[in-house]
């Protein structure tokens, strides 16, 4: 269904329709559920709450995914990186999805830290997230805020051959970074 159609739809429905219809959505599809605590308070106060408390979630999803304890459990890169898709679509802020890339990468570099070497498509996995976070605080202009974190997996980058460094050139934010 298009947005039109939906649109319609919605048109001839009583209030009390609606309500059971945002209620049903809201308790039945987790991204709903996320969207509407973070955009619908009216309060600044509440929305930075929710906000914390829904990152602090995902910090906690991408810890599970990618840092299981590995004698017991497999890593679960292609969950992290679906969530990670996830709430890179629903756009919260660039900041809050700034945030959970910088987490995706943190979590799979202390893997690779604590393991040692993994395949090359989680390498380029990690580039790629990298790339679009450096896009995003571009974009933004944001470099300062997170210039400590950027050198820091920068220099980490270099260490076990990652393109982190290339990618800041690339962006025209390395001279400004290191």
């Amino acid at each position: 269904m298009n947005i039109e159609k939906l649109k319609i739809l919605l048109k001839n429905k009583s209030v009390t329709d609606l309500k059971s219809i945002i209620y049903n959505v809201y308790n039945k599809v987790p991204e709903a559920k996320d969207f509407i605590d973070v955009f619908v308070p009216f309060e600044k106060e509440v929305v930075k709450q929710n906000t914390e408390q829904l990152f602090k979630r995902y910090k906690k999803q991408f810890n599970e995914y990618l840092l299981p304890n590995i004698l017991e459990n497999n890593t679960k890169e292609e969950e992290a990186l679906k969530l990670l898709e996830r709430i890179q679509k629903k756009d919260i802020s660039s900041q809050f999805t700034i945030n959970c890339e910088l987490q995706f990468i943190e979590c799979c570099k202390e893997f690779i830290v604590t393991y040692g070497y993994f395949d090359e498509s989680y390498y380029i996995t990690m580039d790629e997230v990298f790339e679009s976070a450096c896009l995003k605080i571009k974009d933004e202009n944001l470099i300062e805020e997170y210039r400590s974190t950027i050198e820091k997996l920068i220099f980490f980058g270099n260490e076990y051959g990652f393109e982190f460094s290339e990618i800041c050139k690339k962006l025209g934010i390395y001279k400004t970074l290191v």
